[in-house]
């Protein structure tokens, strides 16, 4: 996945309103506002981008409750056979478990909550240098395993071969708009943590680096799945928005 060159703008937007207003994400709209002569009114905009964070936080909760669910049910009862069937079979038993599926989210909450509590430096930027590092060496053994077990070679074709009849504007829209969601952009996150930033900071490199590694876990990603699926036909090679 690429990110074109406005989402970068908007990227290096949001750390500019940040180091400019050196406060939480509306009232650093609010004070460049007022520094620009503009209307206070901007500060709206901070604010949507605060409540797009909570409805997203909303589903990816969900999601989250789901992975600590299988994280218990590996550590007490080990991984299933490796196939669809019992994959399948295993999701439905905990999709049929309403009382499971509310234990498991309010862990995750929980866990986000004391987290977020301890704030921007102690907090999230303390959980961040743990979790993140993990979380890539994991993409990346996961996509060794799968590039060694699958079809590497089709998958390189599906991810990279040019057709210039599946450029649509739909296909072109939902590109651009997963290029601003994977990086944050409209959540007004990036404001709040260039405001904890510490000053000799370059926020354009952090803006490039953030990007090019953000493209780098998308192509792992890729690696990580479609070397298993293509040769099992779970993914259509005709059908463009298979995987959208």
């Amino acid at each position: 996945m690429s990110h074109p060159p406005s989402a970068l703008g908007a990227y290096l937007v949001g750390l500019a309103l940040g180091r400019a207003g050196r406060s939480d994400a509306v009232r650093s709209v609010a004070a460049v506002a007022a520094y620009a002569g503009a209307s206070a009114r901007w500060s709206i905009c901070a604010l949507l981008g605060v409540i797009t964070g909570f409805l997203v936080l909303s589903f990816y909760s969900v999601i989250g409750g789901w992975a600590v669910a299988y994280l218990v049910d590996t550590i007490l009862t080990g991984l299933p056979a490796t196939t669809a069937t019992t994959a399948q079979t295993r999701f439905d038993a905990l999709m049929s478990s309403p009382g499971r599926l509310l234990s498991y989210h309010l862990v995750f909450m929980t866990m986000t909550a004391i987290i977020v509590a301890r704030g921007i430096t102690s907090g999230i930027e303390e959980a961040s240098k743990l979790l993140m590092p993990c979380l890539a060496l994991l993409i990346a053994a996961l996509a060794l395993y799968s590039v060694l077990q699958g079809d590497f070679t089709a998958t390189i074709r599906y991810l990279f071969a040019f057709d210039i009849a599946r450029i649509t504007p739909k296909i072109a829209l939902e590109a651009l708009g997963l290029g601003f969601f994977s990086i944050g952009v409209g959540f007004s996150m990036m404001i709040t943590y260039a405001a904890f930033a510490k000053p000799d900071i370059n926020l354009r490199q952090v803006a490039i680096l953030t990007i090019v590694a953000d493209t780098a876990i998308s192509l792992l990603a890729g690696l990580r799945y479609f070397p298993l699926c293509l040769p099992r036909g779970w993914i259509h090679r005709a059908d463009p928005d298979c995987f959208l």
